[in-house]
């Protein structure tokens, strides 16, 4: 079910876990609570430059579009997780739900989370909103609980549902 190259990177990183306690807490950290802290920060953000309707309402329709087409694909293409083909792997957070790997839901959140950052702080505080997006889709394969494939995939949907949401609506950015 799953190609050589995925199971091969994830099982090479999974190797690593354990080794640096100081980026498995790390990873632990952008796996888990990150997108958590940024939603916060873009809400009061957009609020107080008085852009909070235009811009909630661009992103609840790209959210509702991507996890609906998230979850379609998944149904469409059932992939388990990493614990289910590999139950001796290291595995240093545990999901919500275990049926669904591929797309990555993080992933798929931290895309839309980047473009936010990318649109709503221009400059180097934009970048570091990439920054935090590439290191929750990482640390996602490092805490065991998704292959690097999944990660792409929910990169790429991101990415479509972006690009899509530019093309056929009329809102800022």
């Amino acid at each position: 079910m799953n190609t050589a190259w995925t199971s091969n990177l994830f099982l090479k990183v999974n190797a690593l876990v354990g080794k640096w306690p100081v980026v498995d807490r790390l990873a632990i950290f952008f796996a888990h609570y990150a997108l958590w802290i940024c939603v916060p920060i873009f809400l009061y953000t957009w609020w107080s430059y008085g852009i909070i309707a235009p811009l909630m309402a661009e992103f609840l329709v790209m959210a509702a579009v991507a996890f609906s087409l998230s979850y379609m694909i998944a149904l469409w293409t059932p992939r388990p997780r990493p614990i289910h083909q590999f139950p001796d792997i290291t595995v240093l957070i545990h999901t919500l739900g275990t049926w669904k790997s591929f797309p990555s839901d993080h992933a798929l959140s931290a895309t839309l989370m980047a473009y936010a950052g990318w649109i709503t702080f221009p400059g180097m505080i934009g970048v570091l909103f990439i920054f935090v997006a590439i290191m929750i889709a990482v640390s996602r394969v490092w805490v065991g609980v998704h292959y690097p494939r999944d990660i792409f995939g929910g990169i790429t949907l991101g990415v479509l549902v972006i690009i899509a949401s530019k093309i056929f609506t009329f809102f800022p950015g």
